[in-house]
């Protein structure tokens, strides 16, 4: 196995390269973060970008759907999305295991321009001028 650390906006694996992807609260740290739904939608896609058609991108969270599935179900991603709840006891948080199965893909231009259009309005509405350089 093979520990890669890099920026999840910008991963370097090349297209279709992985069969599963494993977050265990990786989304949920970038959330919390500067500019967390542009970011998140950033990560997403790379995700999606390398993994196989048909490749599953399993996130553990103790997100709820409510604040999870927004960045999940964003318009530019094309995959299916399964949750998953576990609870061990009413004392402790609930877990969510969500699992997105990449679909085939009909056109990778109609995606690159969906995901353009996303990040275009989430530019607009987290970040000032200034920012915008932090991701060019």
């Amino acid at each position: 196995m093979n520990w890669d650390v890099m920026d999840a906006r910008n991963l370097y694996y090349r297209d279709a390269h992985f069969d599963v992807i494993l977050d265990k609260s990786t989304i949920d740290a970038i959330t919390r973060g500067k500019h967390p739904n542009l970011y998140a939608a950033m990560a997403l896609n790379e995700c999606q970008r390398i993994l196989k058609p048909g490749g599953k991108f399993v996130c553990i969270s103790h997100d709820d759907p409510d604040r999870r599935e927004v960045h999940l179900r964003r318009e530019h991603l094309n995959w299916r999305v399964k949750m998953l709840k576990m609870s061990r006891s009413e004392k402790e948080v609930d877990i969510y295991i969500y699992v997105c199965t990449r679909l085939i893909d009909e056109s990778s231009e109609l995606w690159d321009k969906k995901y353009e259009g996303v990040l275009v309005d989430l530019m607009k509405k987290e970040m000032k001028e200034d920012d915008i350089a932090d991701i060019i």
